[in-house]
């Protein structure tokens, strides 16, 4: 694990309170984003440290959405409410993850 993903990990689990509420899951949530999109972990660890970007404030925003589309959210739309909320691109314009070593070879520069 990363140094950024063990600080925002850090971060997360000391926000998250009673084990199974609704801010318990509002970060655990974070953290399978994050599985997927590592690269974002440094920017939301920064973001966790101002208080207007807490996890509870996190979870007032997943909570409003939930009540807009009916009192549920999938996982998709969840991850579109925590892109807005922690400011990172829309779903499909992420930026690649950083590469962790070795030489990256174009095969068209061999044609």
């Amino acid at each position: 694990m990363s140094a950024a993903l063990e600080a925002v990990t850090r971060k997360i689990r000391s926000q998250q309170g009673k084990k199974h509420g609704r801010v318990w899951h509002t970060g655990e949530h974070i953290l399978e984003f994050l599985g997927k999109c590592p690269q974002y972990a440094e920017l939301i660890s920064t973001d966790l440290d101002n208080p207007a970007m807490s996890l509870t404030n996190f979870e007032k925003e997943i909570a409003a959405a939930a009540r807009a589309n009916g009192g549920g959210l999938g996982g998709a739309d969840a991850d579109n409410v925590l892109r807005k909320f922690y400011g990172l691109p829309a779903a499909g314009e992420d930026a690649a993850a950083p590469e962790t070593g070795g030489v990256h070879v174009n095969l068209s520069d061999f044609l």
